[in-house]
């Protein structure tokens, strides 16, 4: 899945380019196959990610089919900043990744729905 892969590396494109987003089509498929494969990667010794990742793909699944609130967003950005506190790379880096799609493609988010 190459949306996936996109996300992977999002961090490191977005240092070189502040601007970069990801597509509209496919948004929500390919953060949720990202978060998928990295969640395999947890090793559950830290609450921001052990907690904080599951309940992510959760606001994200809502926010895919239009369900999410505002309250969710809000909550969605402080979980997404709580990985900063992870004890590992894996955890820093789904926060920093996740922190370029907030920042860039929240239009997307705050309208739900994946674009067809």
């Amino acid at each position: 899945m190459e949306n996936k892969q996109e996300v992977e590396t999002l961090y490191e494109r977005w240092v070189e380019d502040d601007s970069v987003k990801l597509e509209p089509k496919g948004f929500y498929k390919s953060i949720d196959g990202y978060l998928e494969d990295q969640e395999k990667e947890i090793c559950g010794k830290c609450v921001p990610c052990r907690d904080g990742v599951p309940r992510i793909k959760e606001i994200m699944q809502h926010l895919s089919k239009g369900e999410a609130d505002e309250a969710e967003l809000k909550e969605l950005e402080a979980l997404v900043l709580n990985l900063r506190a992870a004890r590992c790379a894996i955890g820093v880096g789904i926060g920093r990744n996740l922190e370029v799609v907030l920042a860039n493609n929240y239009n997307l988010l705050v309208h739900g729905k994946e674009a067809k």
